[in-house]
């Protein structure tokens, strides 16, 4: 079974999502697919467990058995734990472990993701889970303190007492706001947005270990006052992006559940996103509202083509041998990479576009028309390179056939001659440097 089976895409939302209209209505679209896939890694953790005859096989069957019995009594506080980024992350994780015979596997886990839906929707529930060395993780909600080892989760339903966890002598109670901090256990901290017409609910995921899939280095739980400098920047952002760039504002609030905070690069900010932890956005602390409208406005990008491509195949399937030039890397680029890249650079490129138009101070608006003339080119020199390399499937090529027709588009917009020239000499010295080592 694919994800794709029991779900169907109109038309006119593909050609939609590669043109950069609608977005957000697309991304409600394709918000049950994201479900869907989740629901089915679980199903392959505890399929896979069984096969292989892990010591956890038992306990993980259990927990998505109850974990069903939740959803029909509590569907929507379940559906909220099923959809955080780290349920997918664990369950990606798992499975890779299992396949490959690591002795870390823990497909028992699974009843954790039980128990915070239980915990949520005040649905009865007994549960036996593993604390691990830093403690018993909920995904979605948070972590008690507790030391490593077997624990008894126990939730009574409404009216009765606080779910509760349980190891021998050691009690965590979760507050009636598992969001909250309490006694032993660090909630999940929520950082809502707010602006005129857009608001997103994010929470700072801090503690999860698979918050987050990659290389990157995650930060450890934030303290208060650096939260709130977080909270204060990225609200700051998301006032320039609701009230000049509508269009990612509202796509954003569909498509981000969850901000992972990650340490700082030598120079600049970092962001990213992962298609094994959809709806998480994962960033360093930005320097400014221009600097999280920007990547807003990038990410979002990558969270829509995700979605798209659980449900279809845009890249031909073989081997990803094929090493392309891509404008904004300094590697060779598989065509599945080179299609996120062009679609990311769309996105950037409109923003430049209209960001352009707000900056008064002649340097910053000498660099966005600098950015918008770079990455318009790019995009569109990636898509006519995408369009010509026999990789793409027919929805594919639709795809990007949409995407270079706005590009194209945007071509006659007239851009400063200094900026041009900047931003093609750039262009070309990023092309020299990548030729001289993968020529």
């Amino acid at each position: 079974m694919s994800v794709a089976q029991g779900h169907r895409l109109a038309r006119r939302t593909l050609v939609a999502m590669a043109r950069g209209e609608d977005g957000a209505a697309a991304l409600r679209e394709l918000a049950p697919v994201r479900l869907s896939k989740h629901l089915l890694l679980l199903t392959a953790v505890v399929d896979q467990a069984a096969e292989r005859g892990h010591p956890e096989a038992r306990r993980a069957a259990s927990a998505l058995s109850a974990l069903h019995t939740v959803r029909r009594a509590a569907p929507i506080a379940a559906e909220t734990v099923l959809r955080n980024p780290a349920v997918g992350s664990w369950a990606l994780t798992t499975l890779h472990e299992m396949i490959h015979g690591r002795p870390d596997a823990r497909p028992g886990h699974l009843a954790a993701i039980t128990a915070g839906a239980a915990a949520l929707g005040h649905v009865p529930a007994e549960l036996e889970l593993t604390a691990g060395p830093e403690g018993l993780t909920i995904p979605g909600l948070g972590r008690a303190g507790l030391p490593p080892g077997p624990v008894t989760f126990r939730a009574n339903g409404p009216g009765g007492e606080p779910a509760r966890l349980s190891a021998g002598r050691h009690h965590v109670a979760l507050p009636p706001d598992p969001y909250q901090d309490s006694p032993h256990w660090q909630g999940l901290r929520r950082l809502p947005l707010g602006a005129p017409g857009h608001r997103m609910n994010l929470l700072a995921d801090d503690l999860d270990p698979h918050r987050f899939p990659g290389a990157l280095e995650r930060l450890p739980r934030l303290p208060l006052a650096e939260l709130r400098t977080w909270h204060e920047r990225l609200q700051a952002g998301w006032l320039l992006l609701s009230r000049h760039h509508g269009w990612a504002a509202a796509e954003c609030a569909e498509a981000f559940t969850v901000l992972v905070p990650l340490a700082a690069p030598p120079s600049g900010y970092r962001s990213a996103t992962s298609r094994a932890a959809c709806g998480c956005l994962a960033m360093s602390a930005p320097p400014g509202p221009v600097q999280v409208a920007e990547a807003l406005a990038h990410e979002v990008q990558h969270v829509k083509l995700a979605a798209l491509m659980d449900m279809f195949d845009l890249i031909e399937r073989g081997p990803a041998a094929d090493g392309f030039y891509a404008p904004w890397r300094p590697d060779p680029r598989p065509a599945g990479g080179l299609l996120q890249g062009a679609y990311a650079h769309l996105g950037i490129a409109r923003f430049w576009r209209r960001q352009r138009e707000l900056e008064r101070d002649p340097g910053a608006a000498f660099d966005a028309h600098a950015g918008y003339a770079r990455w318009r080119d790019a995009a569109a020199e990636v898509s006519e390179v995408l369009l010509g390399s026999g990789r793409l499937t027919a929805v594919g090529t639709e795809f990007v056939s949409e995407m270079r027709a706005v590009l194209d588009s945007w071509r006659d917009d007239p851009v400063p001659a200094d900026a041009l020239r900047h931003a093609r000499r750039t262009a070309s010295r990023h092309r020299a440097r990548w030729l001289s080592k993968h020529a």
